[in-house]
């Protein structure tokens, strides 16, 4: 017959997940726990546990208090009633511990923390302490969005303002202004007849005028510092209109032909070169004469200097393309014939080339790129220089790579006597420690020396 599977619910009830396998149960918190008159105090020892794990994980109501740290979970239902509104009732996370600080509702000394009862009335009671703490949670929420909503108004309502002050700020500037301007133009005309008065500015200057006073007197027989009264506004509006209809009426007197031919003389006339206007100018610093006379500079070719050396990147593999050679130097171009000459010219070689240490590091890098012929070259400069163990250790490789296997032990010989002779006590004297370096380098030349004899089929002295 066939059997129906059992239900979420009861699977839930019975301790069994819905996939099958028994749900596990949360591990218990070793605390310690004190009390005063006014607060208790909860201190859970949680290893590894830290503030970010705990955003949401803990709960204090009036009489339940949850702290879920998974695995772990600590909850109690709580004797008496604390306040979980209260500002000194907190939870802090430290050092593999979680401290709760709980404030009473009421001072006094409980004796003793854990609420005593049936399974249904602590519940019940928890039940009630879960809902209060909800619809505190709701009110703190709706409060901390009627605060945002008043900022947001406040902020509006001062952006309105400053907007306005600025407004009336710009409106009174273009009105003061204005009037100013007006002042000045009302100046411009008489206060009885409402005619332009004729302005001193605008005549024409005499050469005798140029050593008068700048401020003369009025010729009209009033004071230089006199204040002229302004006209009314109805003279002043009427003379306006009738200058501007006199200024219309002489520019429509001339017809559209006549004004492009005029503008068309103008351009000729601005364009045409001196000669052709009348002659050339008295002022001018260049006459026609000079400037037919002049001839044009034109600068005589240099003298050959001869060849000029310039030094190219040795090809470390010929005939390897450059796409196979990774961040190598690409090849010299094709036909180019490699002679002895040096690098620079008149003999001069760079400060770099006469560095032994340079010469060493650029050695090691064209190791590191597998240029090994490249390398060999540079080491053999740099032993040119300053003899170096180091230096002769790591020739002994491009040796190696390069299949020159005695090359390669006589150089591992020689960076063995240069350890030894660098080790060597003198006589009468107690032997230091040894260089952690050299000894590394020493071991290193006795595995190439082993590999070089082994390559040579020597066997005994590999071994």
């Amino acid at each position: 017959a066939f059997v129906p599977p059992p239900s979420p619910l009861r699977q839930l009830l019975s301790g069994v997940s819905p996939a099958g396998c028994r749900a596990a149960m949360p591990l218990p918190i070793q605390f310690d726990w004190t009390e005063d008159e006014n607060a208790l105090y909860f201190v859970l020892h949680v290893r590894g546990v830290k503030a970010k794990d705990m955003r949401g994980n803990v709960l204090l109501s009036e009489v339940y208090v949850r702290v879920n740290c998974h695995p772990a979970l600590f909850e109690v239902d709580l004797l008496h009633d604390i306040d979980p509104e209260h500002p000194k009732t907190r939870c802090r996370v430290g050092t593999h511990k979680i401290m709760l600080d709980l404030r009473k509702k009421e001072p006094g000394i409980w004796e003793e923390f854990r609420a005593k009862g049936t399974k249904a009335e602590l519940r019940e009671r928890r039940q009630a302490a879960l809902q209060a703490a909800e619809e505190r949670e709701k009110q703190r929420v709706q409060k901390r969005d009627e605060w945002r909503q008043d900022m947001l108004k406040h902020g509006e309502t001062e952006q309105w303002r400053l907007d306005r002050e600025n407004r009336e700020q710009i409106e009174k500037w273009e009105l003061e202004e204005k009037q100013k301007w007006e002042a000045d133009v009302y100046a411009s005309f008489d206060e009885e007849s409402g005619n332009l008065l004729p302005s001193a500015s605008s005549a024409p200057v005499a050469d005798g005028d140029l050593d008068r006073p700048d401020d003369p007197e009025p010729s009209d027989g009033r004071a230089a510092g006199a204040v002229v009264a302004t006209p009314p506004l109805a003279a002043t509006t009427a003379a306006l209109d009738k200058a501007q209809k006199q200024a219309v009426a002489t520019v429509m007197e001339v017809s559209d032909e006549e004004a492009a031919r005029i503008r068309a003389e103008r351009q000729l006339a601005d364009h045409a070169p001196p000669s052709a206007a009348g002659g050339s100018d008295p002022n001018a610093i260049w006459t026609d004469k000079d400037l037919e006379d002049t001839e044009e500079y034109v600068p005589d070719v240099r003298d050959n200097p001869g060849k000029i050396g310039i030094r190219f990147t040795e090809r470390p593999r010929p005939g390897v393309p450059v796409r196979d050679r990774g961040k190598r130097a690409p090849p010299f171009p094709k036909h180019q014939v490699k002679g002895d000459a040096p690098p620079m010219i008149a003999g001069e070689e760079p400060a770099d080339e006469q560095d032994p240490v340079w010469l060493k590091d650029k050695a090691d890098t064209l190791m590191s790129n597998g240029d090994y012929q490249g390398a060999l070259n540079a080491y053999t400069e740099a032993l040119k220089l300053a003899l170096n163990a180091r230096a002769f250790a790591n020739r002994a490789v491009a040796h190696l790579y390069l299949g020159s296997f005695e090359q390669c032990l006589e150089d591992c010989n020689h960076a063995i006597r240069l350890l030894d002779r660098k080790s060597k006590v003198p006589e009468g004297q107690i032997p230091g420690p040894q260089d952690p370096q050299d000894q590394h380098v020493r071991a290193l030349v006795e595995v190439r020396m082993g590999t070089a004899y082994l390559w040579l089929r020597a066997l005994g002295e590999a071994e």
